[in-house]
Formats: C-alpha cells, structure tokens, sequence
C-alpha cells in the first residue's frame, strides 16, 4: 500500500506508523475518532494477514507475529510525512548536460535533488579508473580539486553556489548540503547503506539504495601514489567546502565505505582525483 501511495508522489501527507520519530499520539476528538475509522479499514478489513487490529475503545491487538516484529510498540502513532512545509518541488528522472549531451538520471532526496550517478564531462586532465573508457560509462570520471571547481573559491554555504564543473542549473554540494542528505537518511551511522548501490560493492558492502542516490564504489586516484585504488571498496565525492586554504590539504569529501554504514564527510589532499555529484540549483 505505500509503495503504491509513494508512486503518486504526494507534497506531504499523514499517517500512522510504528515509528516514534517525530511521531504522536492523537488527543483531539476528531483525530480519535478519523484514526478509528482508518486503522480499521486499513488494518482490520483490509489486513489480509490478520497480524493487528484496533478495537473503537482504542485497544490495539497484535498477533505474535507482529509481537515479535515490534516487540516494545505498544500503540500506532499519528506522523507528518513528506514536505514540512507543504511547498512542491518537481523532482524530474532524467536530465541533459547540454554541453556534451550526455542524460543523468536524478533523483529527490527529501528537498533535495541530486545527480543518481556520477558526472562524466569530460573536463582536461579527468581520468577514467584504470585509464579504461568503460570504466568512465559506469562509474564516471575522476577530477581533481582545481577542475570540480572550475575557478570558484570555497563555500559552506547551503546552497553553495558553486557551479563548477556541474551542468548549468546544478552546483557542487557543500558540506553542509552533504550533512543535510546524511542526516536525512538518519545520520553518519546508518545512511551508507541506503546512499550505496545494490551491487558492486566488494565483500557484504552493498546497500540497499532506499533513497535512489545509487552510489558505487569508483574508487579514486591517489596523487601521492600515483595510483588508482579502492575499486569496489569505496566511494569519494567532492563538496565545494575547503579544509584549509593550503595547496596540499584538500577540501572535505563525502566518503562510504565497502567495510562500514557510516557516511562521513572528511578531509584528505587535493591531489587525490575523486567523483563528482551535483545537487540542483
């Protein structure tokens, strides 16, 4: 049923849930009586499994199978979900870099929109992994620190208005963008795997990409080496938002990991050449 609710793309609705984030109980007399009316049309007639029901004294039941999937919920709770502030933001699938012509895929991430794969411009001096084009089809191509910003100085904003080397109409994500999108997925600890890919992701690394961000592990080159490293180990994308203003220490990355959940953001050098997603204007 919500996934089939899901596909109509609705701005911002309620409904109940077993969640206690940002969830309450309802205390006004028409909510009372509006959960009744739904739990037991949605739960009670159209519950083809027969694992809960809520009697019209606000009794809830739950069979043992629901027990043992919720075993600390005690009653449904009433959640706002979707846009807080009502507002529309059209969320396209598909868009044209019109300089090369090449179509991304994209994808909204609460009031975001980002890029669901990697930038592949063809910018001097970028890279394909492993000096293979193939490569670059897949996984995109790799830039270094001077080429993703394409002349523009530091931001932590939010937006960062920071084109770069991004289509017109998108930006390098600072970041703070980046932090708005890991926390939105439930924070450092827990968004690597809805953020990764479903495949390619070395050893049990994969995700489960809930939120359509798709993201591989490309891998990056490291200036230092040099060499290429991390294929299928880890996934390195750039933020607009420098570390120190020194040749040598780069800006903050977005960084996940084959071996971890967790989705970070830090610093390492600005010889390194890593990924680039770009989040819509």
């Amino acid at each position: 049923m919500r996934t089939a609710w899901l596909s109509k793309q609705p701005i911002s609705y309620y409904g109940y849930t077993f969640d206690n984030d940002r969830a309450t109980f309802v205390t006004d007399t028409f909510s009372i009586q509006m959960e009744d009316s739904i739990v037991r049309a949605f739960v009670i007639d159209g519950d083809s499994t027969g694992a809960a029901y809520k009697a019209y004294d606000g009794t809830i039941y739950f069979d043992e199978v629901l027990l043992e999937k919720f075993p600390t919920t005690k009653e449904l709770r009433f959640k706002h979900f979707g846009a807080d502030d009502y507002s529309y933001n059209s969320c396209t699938d598909v868009f044209t870099d019109n300089r090369d012509g090449i179509i991304y895929k994209s994808v909204c991430i609460g009031k975001q929109t980002w890029m669901a794969e990697n930038l592949r411009y063809n910018a001097s001096g970028s890279k394909c992994y492993d000096d293979k084009s193939s490569n670059c089809d897949t996984y995109g191509k790799l830039y270094d620190w001077p080429t993703v910003m394409n002349g523009a100085v530091s931001s932590d904003a939010s937006p960062s208005n920071v084109q770069g080397i991004c289509p017109k109409g998108w930006h390098l994500p600072s970041r703070a963008e980046w932090m708005t999108l890991i926390d939105f997925l439930g924070g450092e600890a827990k968004a690597g795997p809805a953020l990764k890919a479903t495949s390619g992701w070395s050893g049990k690394g994969n995700g489960s990409n809930t939120s359509g961000f798709s993201a591989l592990a490309s891998g990056y080159w490291n200036g230092l080496g040099p060499f290429y490293e991390n294929f299928g180990i880890a996934g390195v994308f750039w933020s607009s938002t420098e570390y120190q203003p020194d040749p040598f220490v780069q800006a903050l990355f977005f960084y996940l990991s084959s071996t971890s959940d967790r989705a970070v953001v830090i610093p390492y050098v600005k010889s390194d050449e890593n990924s680039c997603r770009c989040l819509k204007d």
